[in-house]
């Protein structure tokens, strides 16, 4: 970073080896973007390492960001709660409002709102994704759910008749939420070519193998 941007190597040195001490002092220079960027990168770290002990110092800090910054810090640490199982992480997404989430946070978001039995916030989470990733067939079933769990049954019933035309995992709950029964697609056995069987008993390493069995060894 460039000039009064720029982190001075013992304030990297300290939130890189110790970033929950790091972030509980506050000591950054908020006034910069380099400042900003390093309280980040501590919540970051310390976020990773252990979500709940992380969010304390960070709400003493955050009012000191920007918006932007201040959401963005909210869906980190909530990512990792999610990852950490935390009760408490659904919660912590709806602090991040509007935040821009990748794919993997989005999918984190919906499994905090799944452990919460939030469903309203199932569905908002799941309406956010990007298109390719909504169409997803988890995402499709938990989005069902969600609207039969709001009263929205015919809607919930419409979404799990077509993801239970699919063989799948999801294609086999979202056929058991409609009351259909699993029926598995027949098995066809393989029919060897003509010849491939003969062909295969002449190789000699099967023939070794045949007289060995023959004599029991």
């Amino acid at each position: 970073l460039p000039g009064k941007d720029r982190i001075a190597e013992r304030d990297f040195t300290e939130a890189t080896r110790d970033p929950l001490r790091a972030l509980a002092r506050g000591q950054f220079a908020f006034a910069t973007a380099g400042g900003r960027e390093l309280a980040l990168a501590a919540l970051e770290r310390a976020a990773r390492a252990d979500a709940g002990k992380a969010r304390e110092p960070w709400i003493r800090i955050r009012e000191r960001l920007p918006e932007a910054d201040r959401r963005y810090g909210n869906a980190r640490i909530a990512y990792h709660a999610a990852r950490q199982l935390d009760p408490a992480a659904n919660d912590w997404f709806r602090e991040a409002g509007p935040a821009a989430l990748n794919a993997e946070t989005q999918a984190w978001r919906v499994r905090a709102a799944l452990r919460a039995g939030a469903w309203d916030d199932v569905l908002a989470a799941i309406d956010a994704m990007p298109e390719v990733q909504r169409q997803e067939a988890a995402w499709r079933y938990w989005r069902g759910r969600a609207l039969s769990a709001q009263g929205r049954t015919d809607d919930a019933a419409a979404i799990h008749a077509m993801l239970a035309r699919e063989t799948s995992f999801y294609g086999i709950l979202a056929g058991e939420a409609i009351g259909q029964r699993f029926a598995p697609p027949a098995s066809m056995p393989h029919q060897p070519a003509p010849g491939a069987l003969a062909a295969f008993g002449s190789r000699p390493e099967v023939k070794r193998v045949s007289k060995l069995a023959e004599l029991e060894m």
